[in-house]
């Protein structure tokens, strides 16, 4: 599951299919995380990380460049 594409999207196509769609547009972009918290209880995986995220769009009027960071919760059912 990928809550933070606003609603619930399982299995790996349908993620990329939702990242890709909104990083498709971009020259370049870097994601760096750290702090990773993961809890397992069972098959379900729990994981919690900050993010600083970086993307560059080459020629907009206002600027190139977008950064974002946050706190970011997941979950996943083991699918390994």
């Amino acid at each position: 599951m990928y809550p933070q594409a606003g609603d619930d999207v399982v299995g790996r196509a349908a993620i990329v299919a939702r990242v890709g769609s909104g990083i498709d547009r971009l020259d370049a972009t870097q994601h760096l995380l750290g702090n990773h918290v993961v809890a397992v209880d069972g098959e379900l995986a729990r994981h919690v990380c900050y993010f600083h995220a970086q993307h560059v769009w080459r020629g907009l009027p206002d600027g190139e460049l977008f950064l974002s960071g946050t706190r970011t919760p997941s979950s996943s059912v083991d699918a390994w």
